[in-house]
């Protein structure tokens, strides 16, 4: 734990508000942004506080500063978005055999808070497909990473959140009703190829 707080304090860049969004403090964060601290104030690495709540898979602390005005879309000094941070911590969180059983719930609420920092980011404008500074988006990291489960939840909050973004937009209803259909009808050829597939190699 000590080594922990060392690693926190070592940046002397970092203002009260990096620090509190990298440990998870939600009450801290609130107190801090209701006292008038920059939501988007960066870091020597150009991380805002938004940057290190995702990394700390908080989402208290996220939605605090996304609804204080911090920028979703913020690019750090190496190129990556808020919506990167959590994917690669969420790559990188350790498996739940590598906790004790009375660390298990700790391990599930962070995951799922991880899974909804990643939904909120993208209906907040975050785009799972830009690839940034970096070369490559936040989908392609989860595929590298092989968290599969991770790349069809973003897939779906980035198509859910275009489809409201076009009711907002005022797009007529029999437009949506034929994107949504057109959409399900890619996924079934989809579906049939791969079956195609795998029955060929099954055949060979």
């Amino acid at each position: 734990m000590r080594a922990q707080t060392f690693s926190l304090w070592i940046d002397k860049t970092r203002t009260p508000l990096h620090i509190a969004a990298l440990s998870a403090r939600p009450s801290a964060v609130q107190a801090l942004l209701e006292a008038g601290h920059d939501p988007d104030i960066r870091d020597g690495k150009g991380k805002a506080p938004l940057h290190h709540a995702a990394a700390a898979k908080c989402l208290q602390s996220a939605m605090l500063l996304i609804n204080h005005g911090a920028n979703p879309v913020a690019l750090d000094t190496t190129g990556l978005t808020p919506l990167h941070r959590i994917v690669l911590a969420l790559i990188l969180h350790p498996p739940a055999s590598s906790f004790e059983d009375d660390d298990i719930p700790d391990f599930v609420c962070r995951l799922m808070d991880g899974f909804h920092i990643v939904k909120t980011l993208i209906q907040h404008g975050a785009d799972p497909l830009d690839v940034g500074n970096v070369e490559y988006s936040a989908v392609q990291a989860a595929e590298v990473g092989s968290n599969m489960v991770l790349v069809d939840f973003i897939i779906q909050a980035y198509e859910n959140a275009q489809y409201f973004q076009m009711i907002g937009d005022g797009v007529p209803k029999e437009m949506l009703v034929t994107w949504k259909l057109n959409e399900e009808e890619e996924e079934e050829e989809e579906e049939e190829e791969e079956e195609e597939d795998e029955y060929y190699e099954d055949d060979s």
